[in-house]
């Protein structure tokens, strides 16, 4: 457990995925707002540029990469419509939308997504993005960031139906202006149908570039981020009645994430499942494969470790781990290849994370081990400060790190056991992975820290301006937002939770 980096950069992707969460509900809102304004929607002040390929009125070649990329994090949407009704049913994104924070959210799109196919002489009638909604994102689809690709994410359909072919060509016909070609793909696999045509789509000095190859179509800001989209092997979509999935491939993200999931036994993906219910998301579970059974047991957090857990905490995992009763690195190394142990004892770890919007912030993070004993063991593994409290030992990478958790032991500020009840009951509840993430406190943070870091506000002071104060206000409504696996044998169960 080295301390070499400052904060586990395998979290990373799954908070970028649940501030997704944020985004989605508003673009799925804009849709009604939209509609609303009718032929009024005009290009945003400011946009003096159009990111891509301006004023090309053919199609040339694109440089294609020597490697294909492979996906790192995905998101899966596999009930489209009833994931859209429950996010236009949420009372809260309705407010959020009128406010600037959702304008800040969908703003700079308004006028591409509300240019009216009217207006474009278009074979299709109202907003841009009604098209989008209804027909093009009709089917279940999936937003993919690959390794190594520095152009953002692909919204991929895979295998669309009539409904997405139909609006790709209506989209075609009002707003394609030049675009790409690719004779192959990335790595010099064969093209689907010889040629991938990668179309711009510019409207209102805004581009989305477009394929429709073989049997996917794919989407992106970068016709690059296209092109893996159409040609990158992707994992299979599950068919467990989840309706939203939020996935990802620790290996890919890095060599010390890979072996984490190796060390606990799982397969090589990770799932955060929701089901869409009435006017919200409700976690399901965390999904999971196993693939060396043995490794996780099973339990609740004891108490002990909860009141031990400060409840400002924005990012929490627990495991339940099967470890050798004499801890070292050879010990380890033998156990995690092979299994090998004289005997196993389980030690219940969480680690605690508080993320930082700005570089300059240190990144508060510790972890609570539930067998004291392992004291000594540990100095050889973990080179950071090492304490005592609520009968368990805190490592931490600062002093002021291992304090917050003295305090909240001490009962000095508010610990996890003074969480919203479902909170507490949730992380009572038997597991061998728990996963917790408060998307308040978490995007507030955040939202504030990248206020400050911006250079022309970071030599000011002052109280925040009263539309951030607003922003800031809002997101800390949000809920927490539980997820839990239990290993039995080969079998995984999911389950969730939320405020």
């Amino acid at each position: 457990m080295s301390t070499s980096r400052k904060r586990p950069e395998w979290l990373m992707p799954l908070l970028g995925l649940c501030a997704f969460l944020v985004v989605a509900v508003g673009l799925a809102l804009l849709k009604d707002r939209l509609q609303g304004e009718g032929r009024s929607a005009e290009p945003s002040a400011g946009l003096s540029g159009v990111r891509g390929m301006p004023n090309a009125n053919q199609k040339v070649a694109l440089p294609v990469p020597a490697t294909l990329s492979r996906a790192t994090v995905w998101i899966d949407v596999n009930q489209p419509a009833k994931v859209r009704d429950a996010l236009l049913a949420n009372e809260w994104a309705q407010q959020v939308l009128k406010e600037p924070l959702g304008r800040g959210f969908v703003g700079p799109w308004a006028a591409f997504l509300g240019s009216r196919g009217e207006d474009l002489k278009a074979n299709f009638t109202g907003p841009v993005f009604g098209l989008f909604v209804d027909h093009l994102l009709g089917n279940p689809f999936r937003v993919v960031w690959f390794e190594n690709n520095a152009g953002g994410p692909a919204l991929v359909v895979p295998s669309p139906g009539s409904g997405p072919r139909a609006a790709f060509t209506a989209m075609n016909q009002a707003a394609a202006r030049g675009g790409y070609t690719a004779q192959s793909c990335p790595g010099g696999a064969a093209a689907p149908g010889g040629t991938i045509e990668v179309t711009r789509w510019l409207l209102a000095e805004h581009a989305v570039y477009a394929a429709l190859s073989g049997d996917r179509l794919a989407l992106a800001r970068d016709p690059t981020s296209v092109l893996q989209g159409v040609c990158a092997e992707l994992p299979g979509q599950a068919s467990d009645g989840t309706d939203l999935e939020l996935n990802f491939s620790p290996e890919r993200i890095g060599r010390e994430e890979g072996e984490m999931v190796n060390a606990l036994g799982l397969g090589k993906v990770a799932r955060l499942q929701f089901r869409a219910e009435k006017a919200t998301l409700i976690p399901r579970g965390l999904g999971a494969e196993v693939l060396a059974p043995g490794r996780l047991d099973a339990a609740p957090l004891p108490d002990a470790l909860l009141k031990a857990i400060p409840e400002d905490t924005s990012v929490l995992l627990s495991l339940q781990l099967k470890l050798p009763e004499e801890l070292s690195p050879k010990t380890l190394q033998a156990y995690w290849k092979d299994g090998r142990a004289n005997k196993l004892l389980t030690r219940q770890v969480v680690l605690l994370w508080n993320p930082r919007g700005d570089a300059r912030q240190p990144t508060g993070f510790s972890v609570l081990w539930s067998r004291k004993e392992d004291n000594a063991a540990m100095a050889g593994i973990f080179k950071g400060v090492h304490k005592v409290a609520c009968d368990a030992l805190v490592l931490g990478l600062r002093n002021e790190d291992i304090q917050r958790v003295e305090a909240a032991c001490a009962g000095k500020v508010p610990n996890a056991l003074n969480a919203a009840p479902q909170v507490v009951a949730g992380l009572r509840a038997r597991a061998s992975v728990g996963f917790g993430v408060h998307l308040g406190k978490l995007l507030s943070q955040l939202l504030v820290d990248g206020y400050g870091s911006d250079p022309e506000v970071s030599t000011k002071s002052g109280p925040l301006p009263p539309e951030m104060e607003q922003a800031k206000r809002q997101l800390e409504s949000l809920p927490f937002l539980g997820f839990i696996g239990i290993a039995q044998e080969r079998t995984w169960l999911p389950g969730g939770f939320r405020s």
